[in-house]
């Protein structure tokens, strides 16, 4: 038999309602959290905001940018990405991760607007990222299995990473906490 919600008082909608009951049950787990995720969403939308604006000046900015001048430079800022990608992909196959969760954080990954904007604009932001990422990956495989080549060519691409851009070298310190012995999760 059908109601009809319209002609239920509202005291029934609103306190009778299964999910409002099921919310009355889990609020006293809730509570101790519920500022932290009100500020969570208030301070998501901004970011949504911007993330928006962001795909909004994206067709000037192709086509004023990247279809007039420096085409080239784009094509670099470009295969920066795909080294970077591939470079997430060892490091967490190095981690153990499975190749379900390295396809999904690589999409999340490449789905942020800031990672579009410097794939298509022709900085060296995101292929000195990407050469860093690849000399982690390297240096690492090159503790794992003991071989002096993926160490040299881990050295060669952190140079080239720090002769583009000097604040490369903050990355120093994550190759001494690297563990010899990949994580099995």
């Amino acid at each position: 038999m059908k109601t009809n919600l319209l002609k239920l008082p509202v005291r029934d909608l609103l306190f009778k309602n299964p999910l409002v009951v099921n919310y009355k049950k889990m609020w006293p787990f809730v509570k101790p959290y519920w500022f932290r995720a009100v500020l969570g969403l208030v301070l998501a939308l901004p970011v949504g905001a911007l993330d928006a604006t962001v795909a909004m000046f994206m067709k000037y900015y192709t086509d004023d940018v990247l279809v007039k001048k420096d085409a080239f430079l784009g094509f670099v800022s470009f295969s920066g990405y795909c080294l970077a990608i591939a470079s997430v992909y060892k490091i967490m196959n190095l981690l153990g991760f499975s190749l379900r969760k390295i396809l999904w954080s690589i999409l999340v990954l490449s789905s942020f607007a800031s990672i579009m904007v410097q794939i298509s604009g022709t900085e060296t932001d995101i292929f000195t990222s990407s050469l860093l990422i690849s000399s982690i990956a390297l240096f690492w495989l090159s503790l794992k299995e003991n071989n002096k080549t993926n160490l040299i060519f881990a050295s060669l691409a952190y140079a080239l990473a720090v002769g583009i851009k000097t604040t490369a070298i903050i990355a120093i310190p994550v190759y001494r906490s690297l563990p010899a012995k990949p994580l099995i999760y």
